[in-house]
């Protein structure tokens, strides 16, 4: 599904002003901004469990955008089937972070709850990042000039290292 709304940019981008309000923010109010900006996060990423299409085969919610012109590298993110649950035990989680460090963190609390925000939206990112290189078709290729085509799949043959590594630890002596 490609939707126009930004879904995925949406939740990298909300834990992260929630971790620039951090700077601005007082020690006591920093605990609710942190709580706020996940609980928003984790509502962001609810309709994506409702409007995923499991039956499709390519990426959903994708976003591509030209970053820069030379080398092509484009801002390209979509969710697939794994990792939908990924993203979502994610956003899930980190609000229960924030309520079980409400306590137990004292000091420097600003420091801490922006930190966890940015983990977050680090997490996310990982989940939902496609390749680089990705054009806006969204074609995904090998990533390796050794995979072929082969009726219909691909068939890679990577070369063998062990014979090079077992070359390499028998000619090193130990002190």
């Amino acid at each position: 599904m490609n939707s126009s709304f930004p879904w995925l940019s949406l939740l990298l981008v909300l834990p992260l002003a929630g971790a620039i309000a951090m700077y601005f923010a007082t020690e006591s109010t920093a605990r609710w901004i942190a709580l706020v900006a996940t609980l928003a996060d984790l509502f962001v990423a609810l309709p994506l469990w409702w409007l995923f299409d499991p039956q499709a085969i390519q990426m959903q919610f994708t976003e591509h955008v030209a970053w820069v012109t030379t080398p092509p590298i484009y801002y390209s993110l979509g969710l697939d089937g794994i990792s939908l649950p990924l993203v979502l035990m994610t956003v899930g989680i980190m609000p229960l972070c924030v309520l079980a460090s409400w306590n137990a963190i004292t000091t420097r609390v600003r420091g801490f709850m922006a930190v966890l925000l940015v983990m977050e939206a680090a997490m996310v990112g990982v989940f939902i990042a496609l390749d680089f290189g990705e054009g806006p078709t969204g074609s995904m290729r090998p990533s390796s000039s050794f995979c072929t085509p082969s009726q219909g799949a691909c068939s890679c043959s990577l070369p063998s290292l062990s014979s090079t590594f077992m070359e390499d630890t028998r000619s090193t002596s130990l002190p």
